[in-house]
């Protein structure tokens, strides 16, 4: 049979092909619709991702130097090392178009866009507002004093330290200062 045959009004294979045809537009709406429908639900996803990863980093920032991983391990055990810091480099960016990736695939992808661009523009990226970097080295610090307590330290050390937080101690406690 010839595929012109298949083009003949009232044909059998013309009601065949109809039939397909019409199945398969069905089919494509409802492929749309399913697709609408992920869209949204992964943009809920990529949000609930980046709060995740928001709240990852505030636990690491809290903790002291080399001690995250052990914590995570032990608290978090549903989440792997890796999936955690997927979470917070995602959190980081700040791309509004952020929402709208379909994966973690390609929100990660857009992250690392955005570190690209932001390295090409200036050498020192960072993460952090400078508040809050500046908290994450004292919670170190303080992580330090407990380890070696200032009893320990030789005088010289801790007028050193006095003269140093001085000025901050004014700032913080200003009425203790007048």
């Amino acid at each position: 049979m010839k595929k012109t045959d298949l083009l003949k009004p009232g044909g059998i294979r013309q009601q065949q092909l109809l039939s397909l045809a019409r199945e398969i537009n069905e089919r494509e709406q409802a492929l749309l619709m399913l697709r609408e429908k992920t869209i949204e639900h992964a943009s809920s996803w990529i949000c609930e991702v980046m709060l995740q990863g928001q709240s990852l980093l505030k636990v690491k920032a809290s903790l002291t130097h080399g001690m995250w991983l052990e914590w995570l391990q032990i608290h978090c055990p549903l989440l792997s090392i890796r999936t955690a810091q997927r979470y917070m480099q995602l959190s980081t960016s700040n791309r509004p178009e952020m929402s709208q990736a379909a994966s973690l695939r390609s929100a990660l992808s857009l992250c690392d866009e955005t570190e690209s661009s932001k390295l090409n523009e200036s050498h020192l990226a960072k993460a952090w507002p400078p508040y809050l970097e500046a908290l994450g080295r004292v919670a170190k610090f303080v992580g330090y004093v407990e380890r070696f307590p200032l009893v320990q330290w030789p005088d010289e050390g801790r007028d050193k330290l006095r003269s140093d937080l001085l000025p901050v101690a004014m700032i913080l406690w200003p009425d203790r200062f007048r």
